[in-house]
């Protein structure tokens, strides 16, 4: 069940887009590295160990965006479990390692990017070369052209070139030739592939990894930085033009390097310049470089003129750290009876119930609190009573003074010690004093509660009376209002008759009793 999850907990790899981590700090932690942490900690707390191909599956992911750090964090937790390390393992690393770079870094954190990729890509190389010893443990061509990627950063040309020869069947110093360790590599993989007791003749040899561009560019670009600059020439000759097919295959059947050996299988030599068609020149490899050279040059060129049209910008050096801020920590406070009595005296004044509510569930929590860390120092001092012993500072130094005093102090021992008393002094912590405070805090806060409660209670009271007697005030008022009202439409309508009926003013009315 934990596999399932851990593989539909994140998108798959080909829908990954790759990250801009360049206006972001260094240390990040992309969301995907946390659901995959999350599922392979619940996984061992169910008592279950992730596989090989689970952590494969990680470095997909890590791969996938260029996330170098958390690629290497995983390859390090697979080189501490049971787990052996495999070509896949490394291969899925190093692509993380040249994604990263593939990518825009901050100016800020190019020093600190390089120096972890440098000790990320050292490690990962020397595994592969490690690797490589094992003559039955075949290197697919992706993760050798990935290792000469590394290879950039690190800048090693030794390990480089002797990956070359166990991986390639390349050597720089003698191109023309297949060295003795990839000859001896291909000639224990047959015999680890062919039967004892059969007696097979070890043919044909397998395959030898081609180079690609990049590949070329890499060896190349390493050769020059060296300074050998003939070594570079004579590489891309070779590289560029190889042998024959039948030098190279069973050229380690006998010692190639010596003159004196007369050389088997040259039937099928090269062909000469007039045998070559015009589709084999217009389509050499050479032309193609060539042609991409040009365009390379053309685009540096107008890179460049528009670098000096732009405001120059010095880049930062090689040595220089980047600028770090100092870390800002984070504020501890205990909470204290004093704390509350300020707040507690504001709201009141104010009668600002919100504040007093707030004030007494913040009371409540902080007790609770209180009392949980009472709990557990109670529990250590009973499992440890050596920490119940209090510590005196004061005696101490008390008796350290009365050692010191014998008649009469000179005065510039007076002054040393008047000095001494002026320096605060480091407090040793006891747990028991601790604890005791803790509880004399608690106890007042405790009473402080009960009078916040009572407080709330009596505001809130006092708020609704004042509400009810201003509710009944208004009520009383509305119905006074209504009754002027009822009056004055009375008197107008009294009005209203005695203009109708002016006559009528002084005849009695005959209903009416007599007196």
């Amino acid at each position: 069940m934990h596999q399932v999850v851990l593989r539909r907990c994140v998108h798959p790899t080909h829908k990954i887009k790759l990250p801009d981590f360049s206006l972001q700090p260094d240390r990040f932690v992309i969301r995907q590295e946390t659901r995959l942490r999350e599922v392979i900690f619940q996984m061992r707390a169910d008592g279950s160990e992730p596989t090989l191909a689970d952590y494969h599956f990680v470095l997909e992911q890590m791969a996938a965006m260029g996330h170098q750090r958390g690629a290497y964090n995983v390859y390090m937790e697979i080189t501490k479990s049971r787990h052996k390390v495999t070509e896949r393992t490394i291969a899925l690393a190093l692509l993380a390692l040249a994604r990263r770079h593939k990518m825009r870094i901050y100016d800020d954190h190019v020093g600190a990017v390089v120096a972890e990729s440098y000790g990320i890509a050292d490690r990962l190389v020397g595994d592969l070369l490690a690797l490589q010893q094992d003559p039955t443990e075949p290197i697919s061509p992706m993760c050798l052209d990935l290792a000469c990627r590394a290879f950039k950063i690190t800048g090693s040309l030794d390990k480089f070139t002797a990956m070359l020869k166990v991986g390639y069947g390349v050597d720089i110093s003698q191109p023309d030739h297949l060295p003795l360790e990839f000859v001896e590599r291909v000639q224990a993989i047959q015999k680890a592939m062919t039967n004892k007791d059969a007696r097979v003749r070890l043919f044909p040899v397998p395959e030898i990894p081609k180079f690609s561009t990049h590949t070329l560019n890499t060896t190349l670009d390493m050769l020059g930085r060296s300074g050998k600059p003939l070594q570079m020439v004579s590489a891309f000759e070779v590289l560029t033009n190889p042998l024959p097919a039948s030098t190279r295959r069973d050229g380690y059947q006998y010692d190639t390097w010596e003159d004196d050996e007369p050389e088997k299988g040259l039937s099928d030599s090269a062909p000469t310049s007039s045998e070559i068609g015009w589709p084999t020149i217009v389509c050499d490899y050479n032309l193609r470089q060539q042609l991409r050279a040009v365009l390379r040059s053309r685009r540096e060129h107008a890179a460049a003129a528009q670098l000096e049209r732009s405001k120059p910008k010095l880049p930062p050096p090689d040595d220089a750290l980047p600028h770090v801020d100092p870390p800002v920590n984070i504020p501890r406070v205990a909470v204290s009876y004093e704390m509350f009595t300020k707040v507690w005296g504001l709201a009141n004044q104010k009668a600002h119930m919100r504040s007093l509510r707030g004030l007494v569930r913040t009371v409540l929590r902080v007790i609770r609190r209180k009392r949980d860390d009472i709990h557990v120092y109670d529990m250590v001092l009973k499992a440890v009573p050596s920490l119940t012993a209090p510590v005196s500072v004061q005696a101490r130094g008390e008796e350290e003074l009365e050692q010191l005093i014998d008649g009469e102090i000179p005065t510039w021992i007076q002054n040393m010690l008047d000095e001494r008393d002026r320096i605060p002094k480091p407090r040793q912590f006891s747990l028991a004093a601790h604890v005791a405070m803790l509880k004399e805090e608690t106890d007042k806060l405790e009473k402080f509660l009960k009078h916040g409660i009572r407080g709330r209670d009596h505001t809130s009271t006092r708020i609704e009376a004042e509400m009810e007697r201003k509710r009944k005030r208004r009520e009383e008022a509305i119905r006074a209002a209504e009754e002027l009202v009822v009056e004055a439409q009375r008197e107008k309508e009294r009005r209203k008759e005695k203009k109708a009926n002016p006559d009528d003013v002084g005849v009695p009315d005959p209903l009416a009793p007599a007196v």
